[in-house]
């Protein structure tokens, strides 16, 4: 019976992606956070840099309705540090999402991303 719970968890993360990612579209024009073509972009006109918002928050929406359902739809878990490693998963995906709004805002050089990453991984 898990099948729900997954399907459950696939549709709030499609749903909220088909609605965020125009949206991020949308505010990255608005505020002026766009990648412009000339030299490695290739592109053809101004294109939003907030990708991120469309894949990070449907993820963690998805992540948090697998809490919140019965347990009774879900496979036991035979992990004890399991509720540990989710926690340290959604720190780790914020912090990068956070420093991937920041880079693009900024646009960093690459060392700074390189460290984010690694601070992530960590």
């Amino acid at each position: 019976m898990a099948w729900r719970a997954y399907a459950c968890a696939f549709g709030v993360a499609l749903v909220l992606s088909l609605l965020l990612t125009p949206l991020g579209a949308w505010l990255g024009t608005r505020l002026g956070i766009v990648a412009r073509p000339g030299g490695r972009r290739r592109h053809q006109g101004l294109i939003s840099r907030l990708g991120g918002i469309g894949l990070y928050i449907p993820f963690l929406a998805a992540v948090l309705t697998l809490q919140v359902l019965p347990p009774s739809w879900l496979p036991p878990s035979l992990d004890p540090k399991e509720m540990t490693r989710l926690v340290g998963l959604v720190l780790g995906s914020t912090v990068a999402f956070l420093f991937g709004l920041a880079d693009d805002r900024c646009e960093f050089p690459a060392w700074p991303q390189y460290l984010a990453q690694f601070l992530c991984a960590c």
